[in-house]
């Protein structure tokens, strides 16, 4: 292609190390048209430089900065807004442009997180530059690690601005483990609720020992 003409070519592999992101994804840009290659006689792809330079630009101008808030109960919603009001700040403050807010009111092993569910979607969709939370816990209970390195494959900054632990997660985690005993005690014992029940408040006095 004359457009491509003087253009340096580089490999996958240095492509995505340019682009910060992980090689299966530069093959997906490529399958789906997301990059121009040119193809050698063995048919394999080169990006030329001008490719690299125009995804790099494109990316600095539309992939967003997300900050992820959330809370366990309907009663903390004003932490919430504490929350978004200092990432806000942290990322005007660092130059970060295009950000968008998700938040979500629930228990950390609930999986119907709409704002963490849509925060993936739009990792997946390569749309998220950087994720900002609080504690490494509002993003996973367990796992954050392998999550860290998955994003970070593919891209994907996550800034923890605690890295301290500062809040209480001994309670946290008792919260967790009562919700899911009461869910599983109304499964297990259906309509003997007052079963369930007792189940729950017998392990609610033993946490307080």
């Amino acid at each position: 292609m004359s457009e491509f003409l003087g253009d340096s070519l580089y490999r996958i592999g240095k492509t995505s190390q340019r682009l910060e992101v992980s090689s299966p994804t530069v093959r997906n840009w490529i399958y789906s048209g997301k990059i121009t290659t040119l193809r050698t006689v063995g048919g394999e792809h080169r990006i030329p430089e001008s490719e690299i330079r125009r995804i790099l630009s494109i990316s600095s101008k539309e992939r967003k900065t997300a900050i992820y808030s959330r809370v366990s109960f309907q009663g903390q919603k004003s932490d919430l807004t504490t929350q978004e009001t200092l990432f806000e700040h942290y990322a005007i403050k660092n130059g970060y442009s295009n950000i968008i807010k998700l938040k979500d009111i629930t228990i950390g092993i609930n999986g119907k997180k709409c704002g963490l569910n849509k925060l993936f979607q739009m990792f997946i969709n390569n749309e998220v530059d950087r994720v900002i939370v609080n504690y490494k816990d509002r993003l996973t209970r367990f796992g954050f690690h392998y999550l860290e390195i998955y994003f970070k494959g593919h891209g994907t900054k996550i800034i923890v601005l605690n890295q301290d632990e500062v809040h209480d997660p001994q309670k946290e985690l008792i919260d967790d483990l009562l919700a899911i005993v009461t869910s599983f005690s109304g499964e297990i014992y259906g309509s003997r609720i007052h079963k369930a029940r007792h189940i729950v408040n017998m392990l609610k006095t033993e946490v307080k020992t």
